[in-house]
C-alpha cells in the first residue's frame, strides 16, 4: 500500500519573524546538507515538490530521479504581507485574518479555504497503489494536510507544529470528504 510522506523545507535563511509564504527566500546551507544525508527511502516512490528553491532544492538532493514541481504544494500566500516582519504588520489586520483565516485573506494574498482547496484538488489526482508519494513543501501544507489525514478541525491549524526538515507520514490518504469537513468547520 502507498504512503504519503510529507517533508518540510529545511530552515530558511531569514531574517527571524518574517513572512514569506510564496516568497523564494534561500535556505540555510549547513541545515540543508546536514538533512539531505539522514534519510531512508522507500523503494518505489513518486516525488513531488513546491516549486519554490526551499523545498525543489532538497527534492532534487535528496533522491535520484524526477521530481514533479505542482505549484498546489506552494505555503499560503500573504499578498502584501511577504517580506515583512510579522512585528511590522499593523495589528488590526493580523487579529482580522487569524480570527477568521478560513475565509480572510491578507490583503491581495489567499485565505486558508484557498490552500485547503489546492490541496484537496492535489491529493485527489495521486495515483494509488504500491507507489509511495513523497512530498516536499511547507508548514502550512503539511497542517492542513494532518488535520484532513486525521479528521481534526481547522481550529487546530495553528496548534499542530511541523519543524523544519521534518518528515511525516500521513496515517491514511485523505479523501474528498476529508477536506470538505475542513471546509464546513
Amino acid at each position: 500500500m502507498s504512503k504519503i510522506i510529507l517533508i518540510r523545507h529545511t530552515r530558511p535563511d531569514i531574517p527571524e519573524g518574517l513572512c514569506y509564504g510564496h516568497s523564494d527566500v534561500p535556505y540555510e546551507r549547513d541545515a540543508f546538507l546536514a538533512w539531505q544525508s539522514q534519510v531512508p527511502w522507500p523503494e518505489t516512490y513518486r516525488v513531488y515538490s513546491s516549486p519554490l528553491k526551499r523545498c525543489h532544492d532538497l527534492a532534487l538532493k535528496a533522491l535520484p530521479g524526477p521530481v514533479c514541481i505542482d505549484h498546489r504544494l506552494k505555503e499560503l500566500h500573504f499578498g502584501l504581507w511577504e517580506n515583512r516582519l510579522w512585528s511590522e504588520l499593523p495589528r488590526e489586520d493580523t487579529e482580522r485574518w487569524t480570527s477568521d483565516y478560513l475565509n480572510q485573506a491578507p490583503p491581495e494574498g489567499e485565505t486558508v479555504q484557498d490552500l485547503t482547496l489546492r490541496l484537496r484538488s492535489f491529493i485527489l489526482d495521486l495515483s494509488e497503489g504500491d507507489e509511495s508519494h513523497i512530498v516536499f513543501s511547507h508548514a502550512g501544507v503539511i497542517r492542513l494536510l494532518l488535520l484532513a489525514a486525521y479528521g481534526e478541525g481547522l481550529g487546530q491549524y495553528f496548534v499542530r507544529t511541523v519543524d523544519f526538515g521534518s518528515i511525516v507520514i500521513l496515517p491514511r490518504r485523505p479523501q474528498a470528504f476529508d477536506f470538505d469537513r475542513l471546509l464546513e468547520r
